[in-house]
Order: structure tokens, then C-alpha cells, then sequence
């Protein structure tokens, strides 16, 4: 598994979809527990899977478990405003294709990594914040504190991850905002569809391969 620590850190995004409705409303830590569970099926059948097959397991549980919606206005910050509606659906849309692209292409091996709860605070009936450790197979370990809120429909869904500090919600704020004060809407998709594209294309080449990419 590559880069597993920028992975988590932007964050990327998983048990399969089934099921999701009725456990999320009292229990926030529910989607933390399918994205975990998921991740980990993929790790351990990467090779049997390839690229193209954990992009399919993982794609459901992803959009089901994160917030795509809060989180494309945050990231997008004063921007998003300005944006058409139709310019507003295709951002979304792509920012979860990377989102699934990105879990899929870097979550390629398994070396018995395991994830743990460390803490769940409830913060209040709409926000929660559950923390979890990635215990590596050597041992190490990677702070991963999970923030949720209620969607619309009172569902708990997946906000922002904080690996070791670092916020994924502000990492890409931070780029987007960059992006588009410089070069506009149209260079920052341009940017999020050619990492989609390097994703598939390193996983086309790497297929059957046999080999697991660890750092």
C-alpha cells in the first residue's frame, strides 16, 4: 500500500453498502467501521482484485459513508458560490471519483495492518468525532480521528479525517483555493481528472504484476 500516509491524510475514503440505513442514525462510528472493514477486505485481495475491481468494491461504500456534498463547499470555500449549478454537479461528481480512485490505486497490498477505536465523543445529536489508530504491521501506528456530522436525512456520514494532525479538509482547501485564485475552475478540474488518469493508468500497468508497492 503506497503512500499510506498521504493517502489517509487527503483523504480518500469501506463493508459493502448493504445495510447502511438505520444503523448510522444513532452510531457514528458505524461508517468509520465499513470504510475500515472495507479498506481491509481490498488490502488482502489486491492482487486478486487489481486496480479496476477495488475501484468497483470500494466505489459504493465510499459515496455511502462520506458527506460529498458538505465537503465539496468546504474544500471550494468562497468559491463554490460562484460556481453554476451544472459547474457545482461535476465538481462533486469528480471529487468523488477521485476520492474512490485514490483508495483504490494506493490500497494495493496487505503487510497485517489492522485499525482500532481509540474513542468516540458524540458530540452533540449532529457532530461526533471518532478516533481510530492504522496499526501497521510493524507495529506503527497512525492517529486517525474521524469527523462526522447528520446529513439531511439523519444520517451519519464521514466529514473530514485528521491523520496525525493533518487535515484533509484543509490540505485541499488550501490547494483548491490556490488553484482557482490563479487559474480557475477550469484548470482545477483539468488537475483532478489527470490524477484520476494517472490512478487508472498505474493501475493498468501494474496489473498482474504480483508485486505489492509498500513505503
Amino acid at each position: 500500500m503506497r503512500n499510506m500516509r498521504s493517502l489517509i491524510a487527503a483523504m480518500a475514503l469501506l463493508v459493502m453498502a448493504t445495510g447502511v440505513q438505520g444503523a448510522d442514525a444513532g452510531d457514528p462510528a458505524a461508517p468509520v467501521a465499513r470504510l475500515h472493514d472495507a479498506l481491509l477486505d481490498i488490502m488482502k485481495r489486491a492482487d486478486e482484485l487489481g486496480y479496476r475491481g477495488r475501484y468497483a468494491a470500494i466505489e459504493p461504500v465510499v459515496n455511502e459513508s462520506f458527506d460529498f456534498p458538505a465537503i465539496g463547499r468546504i474544500v471550494m470555500g468562497r468559491y463554490w458560490a460562484g460556481l453554476t449549478e451544472q459547474d457545482k454537479k461535476e465538481f462533486l461528481e469528480t471529487f468523488a471519483k477521485l476520492s474512490v480512485a485514490t483508495y483504490a490505486s494506493r490500497f494495493d497490498g496487505y503487510d497485517g495492518e489492522a485499525f482500532r477505536t481509540a474513542g468516540n465523543d458524540k458530540q452533540n445529536e449532529n457532530n461526533a468525532l471518532v478516533k481510530t489508530e492504522l496499526v501497521k504491521g510493524n507495529g506503527e501506528t497512525v492517529s486517525l480521528n474521524y469527523q462526522l456530522r447528520t446529513d439531511t436525512d439523519g444520517k451519519w456520514r464521514i466529514l473530514n479525517v485528521v491523520a496525525d494532525g493533518v487535515s484533509d479538509l484543509s490540505l485541499k482547501r488550501a490547494e483548491y483555493a490556490s488553484i482557482m485564485s490563479t487559474d480557475g475552475y477550469a484548470a482545477l478540474m483539468t488537475k483532478l481528472n489527470a490524477k484520476i488518469a494517472q490512478y487508472e493508468g498505474d493501475g493498468a500497468a501494474t496489473a498482474g504484476s504480483g508485486n505489492t508497492r509498500q513505503e
